[in-house]
């Protein structure tokens, strides 16, 4: 038999132990990576990014590069000075470590000639040019060259570098100082109004300071503005809030435990040279893992009070408490759909104990359904689905500019709006209950008895069974058969057998999009509403009954039937046990 070649030896030796496991990390990371935009995007390489407007890899290449590496905004080198030391000490570096250089000068050039042709290559609101960050590791490594033992004894050159690489480090470490004190966001916004943007084109929104002549506006300078101005209300504390609340707990024990880890430093330089029993874990790597935990402890404890993570009881946590108190007692029965970028962080720290045993949650923006794949997904949540809650923040009733309230009005069943201070939450039916229920004529007729409106009924799509704690979805047809000027409303209500009301619904035509004196005569219209029905509704029959009312008019009066009934009986439903 043929002997296998020393040389194919080695190498298969050299691809088993050290090629595969760089590679096993990568494929794996990779196709988590694909699987994840298979969920979420229906496909592998779908990452969610749209390129509509001309996003992309379609910035100037020179713009990109230099905004990169020396503009005042989003230099490498303006926010970590450390860096420009790296350029010192990489020629020695390459003398002795030439294949660790040349990875490093490779993964470099590709990385910041990549994201130089990305058309927001500056990141949007982030601190410093946060594509580059995977490079930090990489440009570090050079710089231990200057300080291996052999490098000291060498010439003025090296001895130069060490001074550059103490004072790089030293001004880092006060750049890095400042943006954890202050808030950069606070001066990412001060810079939009130095440098006006045009908010509604994502090609022309921002960079701001590009120019060597704008130095004055780096962000770096703008840490030291915010610190001169107000350091309590541009604080970016664990254990000082903007507000001026002092969380002493956070401060003294942070205090405690840095001091415990400089003790415990000292001790390991001191004994690092003596022998020492070999064992995995001894009290000082314990201690080492256990101050930061313990910190982190004292200070998610406090921050729970944080009012920037929603105060108890109002707002946003009271929506949260309304939707876990009501919310169907059957898994996967609710949904939760928001457009709230600004206050992820709250139902992203509360909704988990609020709501025992989870509850899906989808964050929209407010042009989302401008895109197909957009629509799709809220279109797949729907159909699976009994109930959406819908969340905004401070955002009109049926503005123009939510495309999903607008989307949900002419697909789903509105059954109810409120005001939580700047939050709004609103309750929709989903059409699943209507899937199997056949359209029935319905001819009654609505008139005005000052003003000469006038519409008729032409059909209905109504369940004859629920069950309490649901939303009965409701759908009929109607045209204007005699044109009003006045604003009229829906109402809705579901009757005991004795007369009482124990659901009901006002609302304008269209989920309020319309209103009647703009609807044309004659043409149908469709209206989609849900009534949200009690969980302790009691089991039976009860009557459904609809019609419509001035509520600008004296009394409200309500257009009546020609004989003579102010509503129009729908069916009777029968409302079963939860």
């Amino acid at each position: 038999a043929a002997s296998i070649p020393p040389n194919w030896r080695r190498t298969t030796r050299w691809a088993a132990t050290r090629l595969l496991p760089f590679l096993l990390p990568v494929i794996g990371v990779g196709l988590l990576l694909m699987a994840y935009n298979m969920l979420r995007f229906g496909h592998l390489l779908d990452t969610g990014y749209h390129f509509d407007a001309g996003e992309g890899f379609t910035a100037a290449w020179r713009t990109g590069l230099w905004g990169l590496l020396g503009s005042p905004y989003r230099s490498l080198f303006w926010h970590t000075p450390l860096f420009a030391a790296t350029l010192v000490a990489f020629p020695f570096f390459g003398q002795r470590h030439r294949l660790e250089a040349f990875i490093i000068a490779l993964l470099s050039v590709v990385l910041i000639g990549l994201y130089s042709k990305w058309w927001m290559w500056w990141g949007g609101f982030a601190w410093g040019p946060r594509f580059l960050v995977p490079l930090a590791p990489l440009w570090v490594l050079p710089l231990a060259e200057c300080m291996n033992p052999p490098m000291r004894q060498r010439n003025l050159y090296v001895r130069v570098g060490r001074v550059i690489i103490a004072l790089t480090a030293l001004l880092s470490f006060a750049v890095q100082l400042l943006a954890v004190l202050v808030n950069y966001v606070n001066y990412e916004i001060r810079l939009r109004d130095i440098f006006p943007t045009d908010w509604n084109d994502p090609l022309l929104f921002g960079p701001p300071a590009q120019h060597l002549t704008d130095w004055a506006y780096s962000p770096v300078l703008g840490q030291l503005y915010l610190l001169r101005e107000n350091l309590i209300a541009n604080s970016d504390l664990a254990w000082l809030w903007p507000d001026g609340t002092m969380r002493w707990s956070v401060l003294t024990t942070g205090l405690i435990l840095s001091l415990g880890l400089a003790l415990l430093l000292v001790h390991c330089l001191r004994h690092s040279a003596e022998a020492a029993p070999a064992r995995k874990f001894n009290y000082t790597t314990i201690s080492a893992l256990a101050f930061p935990l313990v910190l982190m402890g004292v200070w998610v404890s406090a921050v729970r009070d944080n009012p920037r993570y929603g105060v108890a009881g109002e707002g946003y946590r009271a929506i949260l408490n309304e939707i876990c108190t009501h919310r169907s007692p059957t898994s996967g029965g609710d949904a939760m759909v928001t457009i709230a970028p600004y206050s992820n962080q709250i139902p992203m720290n509360w909704l988990p104990t609020a709501c025992r045993g989870g509850l899906p949650i989808y964050g929209y923006a407010q042009n989302a359904m401008e895109h197909v794949e957009s629509a799709q997904a809220l279109d797949q949540v729907l159909q699976s689905v009994d109930r959406i809650w819908f969340v905004t923040d401070s955002l009109a009733p049926n503005a123009p500019e939510n495309t999903v309230e607008r989307w949900l009005a002419q697909h789903a069943y509105k059954a109810g709006e409120q005001w939580y201070a700047d939050y709004r939450l609103l309750r929709y039916g989903a059409p699943a209950e209507l899937a199997q229920i056949p359209t029935t004529p319905q001819t009654a007729i609505l008139a005005q008895d000052v003003g000469g409106g006038q519409i008729q009924f032409v059909s209905q799509r109504i369940p004859t069974q629920t069950r309490a704690g649901a939303i009965l979805p409701l759908e009929w047809t109607y045209r204007l058969t005699a044109p009003t000027q006045a604003d009229l409303h829906w109402f809705v209500q579901l009757l005991s057998a004795q007369g009482g009301v124990v659901a009901q619904l006002d609302i304008g035509p269209d989920q309020g999009y319309a209103t009647f004196p703009q609807l044309p005569s004659a043409s149908e219209q469709t209206e989609r509403l849900g009534l949200d029905l009690p969980s302790s509704l009691l089991p039976g029959p009860y009557r459904l009954i609809a019609g419509l009312y001035d509520p600008a008019a004296e009394d409200a009066p309500r257009l009546r039937t020609p004989d003579g009934a102010d509503f129009v009986q729908l069916m009777q439903v029968q409302v079963t046990a939860p």
